[in-house]
């Protein structure tokens, strides 16, 4: 075990970590010894013996602090940050913001639901007929990872055959999550689901979306080239093309909140793990704090 730096993180002030002293609340803990990512990965890579025993290191150091606070936690997390979530009151967090073993203690914070813009205005077409890049790409064989509110699986978006006739092939050969137990609910273009929302909280509608936002986020980061037609309510209709940055890259999906306002910071960071072992390309992110 590594001992404490002064330049580790520094436990954060009691002051923001109390509400109500004897009020539940949850936490997120970071662990003072350093994450699979930080410590391992620029030398070997996340998935290398090196990681998986590094990882398994930190699970059991986890092991014993848990078994320390008799405390059973929400999610645990390993990759990205080294720590866990558990349920505390305000004085224990308070206490356990100040032992040996861990950096910060942080209330979990409540994140919001943000958009993002078209392909055209960050210069995608220039990528997808190489005028800028060495070679002309869509996205074929990238894995995309959308953390967000979920999916609607039936949108054109994210069929297999694109309408500029691309078919998508799983560059993983197998389904991921939810699409492993329930193979109808995805395809060869959306290759994996998660809904870590009702793991580690009450709701129970699995990895369809509740807003629309994440079909949304989705379809602008990989939705395929579509030919669409709105029609307003006098009649009148507008035809356009739409696509996605990179239409010819597959999706895994990572649902982490309840209703369309509450994304935890526990839930995110559990599919953040998830997603680095799942090996996805880019992670896209669009949420937004208070």
């Amino acid at each position: 075990d590594r001992t404490p730096t002064p330049n580790d993180p520094v436990p954060v002030d009691t002051s923001s970590v109390i509400l109500n002293p004897t009020e539940t609340q949850r936490y997120v803990i970071q662990l003072a010894n350093p994450p699979v990512l930080q410590a391992v990965l620029a030398d070997n890579g996340l998935l290398s013996r090196e990681a998986d025993a590094y990882r398994t290191t930190l699970l059991r150091q986890q092991d014993a602090l848990l078994a320390e606070l008799n405390a059973t936690p929400l999610a645990r997390f390993t990759i990205a940050p080294n720590g866990f979530a558990l349920t505390h009151t305000g004085e224990d967090a308070v206490a356990l913001a100040h032992h040996p073993a861990v950096a910060s203690v942080r209330r979990d914070d409540e994140r919001q639901l943000v958009s993002d813009n078209a392909p055209g205005w960050i210069g995608a077409p220039a990528i997808w007929n190489g005028s800028v890049t060495p070679t002309a790409t869509r996205g074929e064989g990238m894995i995309i990872g959308i953390i967000d509110d979920g999916i609607n699986n039936h949108h054109p978006s994210f069929s297999q055959n694109g309408g500029d006739g691309y078919t998508h092939s799983n560059p993983l050969g197998s389904f991921r999550g939810h699409c492993a137990t329930t193979p109808s609910f995805c395809n060869n273009k959306l290759i994996g689901a998660y809904d870590y929302a009702d793991a580690l909280t009450s709701e129970n509608d699995g990895p369809l979306d509740a807003s629309g936002h994440g079909s949304h986020v989705a379809a602008i980061a990989v939705g395929n080239e579509l030919d669409a037609v709105m029609t307003a309510d006098t009649g009148y209709q507008y035809s356009t093309e739409l696509s996605g940055v990179a239409p010819h890259a597959n999706l895994i999906v990572y649902d982490v909140c309840v209703g369309e306002q509450s994304c935890s910071t526990s839930v995110i960071l559990a599919a953040l793990e998830q997603a680095l072992q799942d090996g996805v390309d880019v992670i896209n992110y669009s949420l937004a704090g208070a």
